[in-house]
């Protein structure tokens, strides 16, 4: 188990600088985004930072104080910590990214289903502090095992589930609205066309594939928490990553304009108005950003 920690310290860390990274070359450019979204990334990229530091310490007391020896000691008090740092940091990622398709998206019906997505949002972080609560609670102090509380250690063992699920729920319906989005956009042109194409293969890529399906199947097929919480370490950081990656496109190399005023929550750098998609392949490389 040493090295099971050890590598999922590594690949963290190896993650947060990517993150690091993306976060200075964000702050860097000559952008006009609103600062409200400015000040969100350096958020994220804080509770980045405290959730690798907390891992860190994790890594510290598990691996070398107790040998890895699971009952020389209790829960760690950087387990619930560092779970809610990093899930905060998900679920602020997550409304970003709800609030960009909301904008994209043409619908009538498009704000009630930001608010639905906004609700599951709400619901995860819910989630989360009541597991890190329960971790707490049923195994946060030797004095107290697991067998004094029977109805919270079997409420421990579904909440892991169910919060992962609405996870997955949360990004699945991201991406299928944003695949629904790009689809509806399509004119006939060939360019056009074969550029949204991309788009839409690009959101799958980073919608299904990279979300917490592999952590659930994890947990589900081997039922060990150290196993789960090593792969959460590498996948949670995925998040900022795309999020990152997406606002530092560069438009400038589209020759779209740098400046919008009209969209209420601003997360690019041209105005929504200008998205004509049959008559200025342009804007197409904006969804890709």
């Amino acid at each position: 188990m040493n090295g099971l920690w050890l590598v999922a310290l590594i690949l963290a860390a190896a993650l947060y600088g990517v993150v690091s990274g993306q976060t200075l070359t964000y702050l860097r450019r000559d952008c006009h985004d609103r600062l409200r979204l400015k000040i969100m990334v350096i958020v994220i990229w804080s509770l980045e930072s405290l959730h690798v530091f907390f891992t860190a310490c994790l890594a510290w007391d598990r691996v070398i104080i107790n040998h890895a020896n699971v009952a020389s000691g209790f829960l760690f008090w950087s387990i619930p910590a560092s779970m809610i740092v990093m899930n905060s940091s998900i679920a602020m990622v997550q409304y970003i990214w709800i609030m960009r398709i909301w904008q994209l998206n043409t619908s009538r019906y498009r704000s009630i289903i930001a608010a639905c997505m906004l609700v599951l949002v709400a619901t995860f972080a819910a989630l989360t502090i009541a597991w890190a609560a329960l971790l707490l609670v049923v195994l946060g102090s030797p004095a107290s095992p697991r067998s004094n509380h029977p109805t919270l250690a079997s409420a421990l063992i579904w909440m892991p589930p169910l919060t992962l699920s609405v996870q997955i729920l949360n990004d699945v319906l991201a991406t299928s609205m944003l695949f629904a989005a790009l689809y509806r956009n399509k004119s006939g042109i060939r360019r056009t066309d074969a550029l949204l194409t991309k788009a839409i293969v690009y959101s799958l890529n980073t919608g299904f594939l990279t979300c917490a399906i592999a952590i659930l199947v994890t947990r589900l097929a081997i039922p060990n928490q150290i196993y789960c919480e090593a792969v959460y370490l590498a996948t949670a950081k995925v998040y900022s990553i795309s999020l990152l990656a997406m606002l530092n496109w560069d438009p400038s190399k589209n020759g779209t304009p740098e400046r919008s005023d009209d969209c209420a929550f601003e997360f690019t750098t041209i105005a929504q108005d200008s998205m004509q998609w049959d008559n200025d392949i342009r804007d197409t490389g904006d969804i890709l950003r």
